[in-house]
């Protein structure tokens, strides 16, 4: 988990790298400099793009387990056995709604970048920067998205270990 964490943030970094740090109005020599270098900018993005791929693939999965080998059956275990489930059904929800943010944010990112590497931005430089800044954006949705499915995963733990220490006491 922690190196697909290293590799979201490193590649959060190269969309930074290629952008800038904020989304300012281009001006005309950054169009030329965006120009110049289209074939090395758009590599860089498909090596982004793949690696990307691979780091959703695992969260995507990883969150998947959480949901429905942890949280649903805990939660089902708990309502069966007639205990007192806590918050943990309004957290469950709450993740199962960020997962679903996550994945149709991601789907719209990996579609920009998709048209990122068919525009020609030798030519069109101004559109290719554009469509770059609202990738860069799109990508700060998902990583919103990835730091608030892990609060989520860490504050169902915590309210596990509340559940405990009632059971505990009796």
């Amino acid at each position: 988990m922690r190196r697909i964490i290293v590799g979201l943030v490193a590649s959060v970094a190269v969309i930074g790298v290629l952008v800038g740090a904020s989304a300012t109005a281009v001006t005309d020599e950054q169009l030329e400099i965006v120009a110049a270098r289209c074939v090395r900018v758009q590599m860089s993005i498909r090596n982004l793009q793949r690696s990307d791929a691979l780091i959703r693939v695992g969260l995507g999965r990883n969150y998947e387990f959480v949901l429905t080998r942890l949280m649903t059956p805990m939660n089902s275990r708990l309502v069966a056995h007639h205990m007192d489930a806590g918050n943990l059904l309004e957290i469950t929800a709450r993740f199962n709604e960020n997962l679903g943010y996550f994945r149709r944010n991601y789907i719209t990112y990996d579609r920009l970048i998709g048209e990122l590497l068919a525009m020609d931005c030798a030519r069109r430089p101004r559109d290719f920067y554009e469509r770059l800044e609202a990738a860069r954006h799109m990508r700060g949705e998902v990583r919103f998205n990835y730091v608030m499915l892990n609060e989520i995963i860490e504050e169902y733990m915590r309210e596990i270990e509340v559940i405990e220490e009632r059971m505990r006491r009796g």
